[in-house]
């Protein structure tokens, strides 16, 4: 573009924006479809931002809690029981204690029962 010291100046400009706007035709940031992609992937954390919030522990789980019955009895319970139904597949995520740090022991001891 700036490289023939002897073009002219109204040239070059010309030139440079010719460029520009072949680079706008050219350069697609998204198409429709990504676009519907991102937004259905917002709605979901949406959805599962308002669960988290919004959600309750089963009155029988909270009762049993209450009652000083540990939590891990109540996760390898309810494991064993999706078991004999058939589910071959469970995501086990470890509990959140209050201020937000995870219970990593009680995941631990959970998955050793089970097995």
């Amino acid at each position: 573009m700036f490289n023939n010291p002897l073009d002219s100046f109204h040239d070059t400009v010309a030139e440079a924006k010719e460029e520009r706007e072949q680079l706008d035709r050219l350069l697609t940031i998204s198409t429709a479809r990504e676009r519907l992609l991102v937004g259905g992937v917002a709605l979901l954390l949406f959805i599962l931002a308002v669960w988290l919030v919004l959600g309750n522990v089963p009155p029988e789980t909270r009762q049993q809690l209450d009652d000083g019955r540990p939590g891990v009895d109540i996760a390898v319970e309810q494991l064993r029981s999706f078991l004999n139904d058939g589910v071959r597949g469970v995501s086990l995520a470890p509990p959140i204690l209050r201020g937000g740090a995870r219970d990593y022991e009680a995941a631990r001891q959970t998955l050793a029962a089970v097995r």
